[in-house]
């Protein structure tokens, strides 16, 4: 005879998840690019017609935007096509990895692009035959022994997390007694990221505290079995094959990537195809030795340098600013003269010295001469005082 246990309380849970935000899109959204930021409130995807969307989890839109290829190139072939997306570990930048090979890191504050560079070129440049299969982002300690000592005295009230976050520079860092640099007027293109103040602390002041203690390393991954690794967001170490080691006769694909501060060792899940067998799995193991090996030395070069191709980029947009406004401060007078020219020959039938004279002798001025008087001789000094006045604040 069957027990009856309908008295008994059920000890299946069906789990319940509450939506937090719900949000409609104008167009259908890549599945395996849908990526939430780890240390904000962040959600990136793109959708198919290839534009990158950042949201907030109540639906605003924070930034995003379509990446143009290569100009050089024929508009059709796809380089603005968006493969991969991939948040770094603090949630401050964004790595972006398009058709045509070229990384674009992306700051979460401005949605300005701080890095742009190509992560796999052939022998006569970008090779487009080559995909973009894996986006990774690691960290590592460069001294692994001592965090792990750290870890073990704290006897478990800290994490890898809280130590990555809260570790001293071992070396003077002479960036607060230096000025801030001023932010530069928008251009409207690409390099523009020198704009805000958000974007500027962003790429001088990205690696923080931890500068001496930790290495970023952003691992891309191609179809063909090539890794690129940079540090530092942008500082290159080199491209190298892995697909050997799966065997001479197949083409390897770099699929995921996966890695632990306390370990030099990141992991790597690559599918390999020949005409022998069918489609396999593999797990390669990249060390990193060269990380931990290098020390403090390794990773305050690496940000020195970083550093110094930031400053010199910005030099570099300084001087095209400089350059620009020199050329319209010679170049503005003259195309006014022309216009004011043109207009009183058209309407009152003389030139800008006769009108200039009527306007002595007589005290009648030509309408043409009135307003080019008014709207563009007085906007131009107005303009010139505020700016004299802001020098002198």
């Amino acid at each position: 005879m069957a027990e009856d246990n309908s008295h008994l309380p059920s000890l299946r849970h069906e789990p319940q998840l509450t939506p937090v935000a719900e949000n409609s899109l104008p167009a259908k959204c890549k599945a395996t690019t849908l990526k939430y930021c780890p240390t904000m409130d962040l959600i990136s995807l793109v959708t198919e017609d290839d534009e990158l969307r950042v949201f907030r989890l109540n639906g605003q839109k924070v930034f995003g935007g379509l990446f143009k290829g290569d100009p050089y190139l024929d508009e059709d072939d796809g380089g603005g096509e968006i493969r991969k997306l991939m948040w770094k570990n603090n949630g401050h930048l964004l790595a972006v990895a398009c058709a045509d090979n070229t990384i674009r890191i992306i700051s979460a504050y401005s949605g300005k692009i701080v890095h742009h560079y190509t992560a796999y070129e052939g022998q006569s440049g970008a090779d487009r035959s080559v995909k973009v299969t894996c986006l990774g982002w690691g960290v590592n300690f460069t001294d692994s022994k001592v965090a792990q000592q750290q870890l073990k005295d704290a006897a478990g009230q800290i994490s890898v997390e809280d130590l990555l976050s809260s570790m001293e520079l071992a070396l003077l860092d002479i960036e607060s007694s230096l000025p801030k640099l001023s932010t530069l007027p928008a251009t409207g293109s690409d390099d523009d990221v020198f704009s805000s103040r958000a974007s500027i602390d962003a790429i001088f002041h990205s690696a923080g505290r931890n500068t001496n203690d930790a290495v970023d390393v952003l691992l891309v991954g191609f179809d063909d079995g090539t890794v690129h690794l940079r540090i530092f967001d942008c500082f290159e170490i080199g491209s190298f094959q892995v697909g050997s080691s799966v065997g001479p006769s197949s083409s390897c694909r770099i699929l995921q990537h996966a890695s632990h501060p306390l370990s030099s060792t990141h992991a790597l899940l690559a599918s390999s195809h020949n005409d022998d067998s069918p489609d396999s799995l593999h797990l390669l193991t990249l060390d990193l030795r060269f990380i931990t090996r290098s020390g403090k030395y390794l990773s305050l070069l690496a940000h020195k340098t970083t550093q110094l191709q930031n400053l010199l980029r910005y030099i570099n947009q300084v001087q095209r600013q400089v350059e620009l406004e020199w050329k319209n401060a010679q170049e503005l007078p003259a195309r006014y003269m022309r216009s004011i020219n043109e207009d009183l020959q058209e309407k009152c039938h003389c030139d800008f010295v006769t009108a200039a004279y009527h306007l002595v002798v007589t005290g009648d001025c030509f309408e043409p001469m009135k307003e080019f008087l008014v709207d563009i001789v007085g906007e131009r000094v107005g303009r010139l005082l505020l700016e004299a006045e802001y020098i002198n604040r």
